[in-house]
């Protein structure tokens, strides 16, 4: 009678009374060296059992296909003899010429049958002494029907017919029948021989699972005995990394925030001081501009009938001054739209879009939603990436068709400036020396936003930027002339 179990494969070895903990570790070690090589030695004597019996029945199995192959090769030898005689019997009866294409096929089928079985019996040395008077008839008989077969073609049927009544091609066809029917008996023989080596394989193959199954429970009480110590460890590094995991993700976070806050602090710097900028360039050259017209308007006034060329170098003169207020009032667009803090968001969107529109020469489509209302921050940001969108349409895209669609969905504001240009692969936009998607990027998520550009090559691209609905009455659109920025 077996022990218990918990004797056998104890979950806890009591500890010795003195136990040194120097020596402990060592004995450990070799006692796992020792379990290591027992399991090694066990695991390869399996192998090769497996090995073995896998090549025996593979073997086993290449010998019963040869053995069934032959067995129909010699009933097809009797097949192919019985068609042959029964088609020489009509033509030397008839002499019907239909009768010698069968009895030429058959002819043919009895030669490949034998030489397949002559060639399989090489090699065995019990089977070719069997074989040896069974193709001894076959030939003998073969003979007998081609003598009848050449009288008859001859046109000797009498002496054909009386080759066929005599009893010599039956005694050869019962000499191919009973030797046909020993090889037969004798490849049945085989057949069993070959069956009795699989039932041993698969009684050794059967006695190494049995032995295999013990080995697995020996190593199951082996795996129970120290899976306690193995989880605790690993319950105890696994909350070692989740919490320098999660002390990490938390580092990360205030990193991530304070560049967020980083971002949204040097945009509004570089907003501020393009107001500045702004305000002085309108101000200062404002105030230059208006006094050199008043001057030039005097002396022309004085030069009246004067000399013609000094009249055409004041109208130049004049011409060069306007051009200065044009690209004055384009600077300062471009620094500040004075339509974003006058009138909006919305108008000031869809004054740009018609600028670009005229730009592109009309291939653009407009989608702007009249009621969409947002704060003044909110309508900067998606004002610049408006505007970043179309100076990439400008500078890489190689754009035929634009879309620029501004609409509300829910408590979202979304903007979407989409083109049919060359596209890019997106996942090279880190890599790209410029910042200004990157910058507007960070500049929504400080709103509360996000950024979204999607392009493949030669798929164009689409670039989404979706921000709260929210609108703040005292910041949206504040009174004329507070702060606001105009064009002379």
């Amino acid at each position: 009678m077996l022990p218990p179990f918990n004797r056998l494969f104890p979950l806890r070895r009591p500890a010795p009374a003195a136990a040194d903990p120097a020596i402990e570790p060592p004995l450990r070690g070799r006692g796992l060296a020792r379990g290591l090589f027992v399991c090694a030695s066990l695991s390869l004597g399996l192998l090769g059992l497996s090995e073995y019996s896998h090549h025996e029945a593979t073997k086993g199995s290449t010998e019963v296909t040869e053995r069934l192959e032959i067995q129909r090769t010699l009933q097809a030898i009797g097949a192919a003899l019985v068609d042959a005689e029964s088609s020489q019997r009509g033509f030397v009866l008839t002499g019907d010429e239909r009768y010698l294409a069968p009895y030429r096929n058959a002819i043919d089928a009895v030669g490949r049958s034998a030489r397949l079985a002559h060639q399989h019996y090489l090699s065995d040395a019990e089977g070719q002494a069997l074989y040896g008077p069974v193709e001894q008839a076959v030939q003998a008989k073969m003979a007998e029907l081609d003598v009848s077969m050449r009288l008859r073609q001859r046109g000797q049927g009498e002496a054909a017919t009386e080759v066929v009544r005599t009893d010599v091609g039956l005694e050869k066809m019962e000499a191919v029948r009973d030797g046909v029917g020993r090889l037969l008996a004798y490849e049945e023989q085989r057949l069993q021989v070959i069956t009795r080596d699989w039932e041993r394989t698969a009684n050794w193959a059967r006695l190494g699972i049995a032995f295999a199954t013990l080995f697995v429970l020996m190593t199951f009480g082996l795996f129970l005995r120290h899976s306690e110590r193995l989880a605790h460890e690993s319950e105890r590094q696994r909350r070692a990394v989740q919490r320098e995991r999660d002390e990490l993700d938390v580092r990360i976070a205030e990193r991530t925030a304070e560049l967020i806050r980083l971002a949204s602090h040097l945009q509004s710097a570089r907003e501020d001081e393009r107001a500045r900028l702004s305000r002085e360039l309108h101000d200062e050259l404002g105030a230059i501009f208006t006094a050199a017209k008043f001057d030039l308007a005097a002396a022309t006034g004085r030069l009246k009938g004067a000399d013609e060329k000094a009249l055409a170098r004041l109208r130049s003169l004049k011409e060069l001054l306007e051009h200065g207020v044009a690209l004055k009032r384009r600077i300062i667009e471009d620094l500040r739209p004075s339509t974003l803090t006058t009138l909006g968001f919305v108008p000031a969107l869809s004054g740009f879009a018609e600028q670009q529109r005229q730009r592109l020469g009309g291939e653009m489509a407009l989608d702007i939603e009249p009621g969409v209302t947002v704060d003044e921050s909110s309508g900067l940001a998606l004002y610049r990436v408006a505007q970043e969108a179309f100076t990439n349409i400008y500078k890489y895209a190689n754009a035929s068709h634009v879309r620029l669609a501004l609409r509300q969905l829910d408590a979202e504001v979304q903007l979407v400036v989409e083109d049919d240009g060359v596209g890019f692969d997106t996942a090279l936009l880190a890599d790209t020396p410029g910042h200004g998607l990157a910058g507007m990027k960070y500049r929504l998520m400080s709103l509360g936003g996000r950024l979204k550009v999607e392009s493949a090559p030669r798929r164009g691209t689409r670039v989404t930027a979706i921000l709260p609905a929210r609108t703040n009455p005292e910041t949206a659109r504040p009174p004329s002339g507070a702060g606001a920025v105009g064009l002379r």
